[in-house]
């Protein structure tokens, strides 16, 4: 996350996710290989919700499944 006397990064990865293996594997590739990006995790479950360490992330958005849900 940038601070005041930081820029903005550059680059923006997002990660939609609509199920347990989704999110663990947005999480390590956001560790991993995403170093430096603003991280964007777009949730597609509610239900995941508790499972999300939303300080892990720069933001967060949880949305009904557009199929299910319209």
């Amino acid at each position: 996350m940038s601070t005041a006397n930081s820029p903005a990064p550059s680059r923006v990865a997002v990660y939609r996710v609509a199920s347990p293996l989704h999110y663990l594997a947005a999480a390590r590739v956001a560790a991993d290989h995403e170093g430096g990006a603003r991280q964007v995790l777009v949730c597609y479950r509610p239900s995941l919700a508790s499972m999300i360490r939303v300080a892990d992330w720069d933001a967060v958005v949880i949305t009904p499944w557009p199929r299910f849900d319209p």
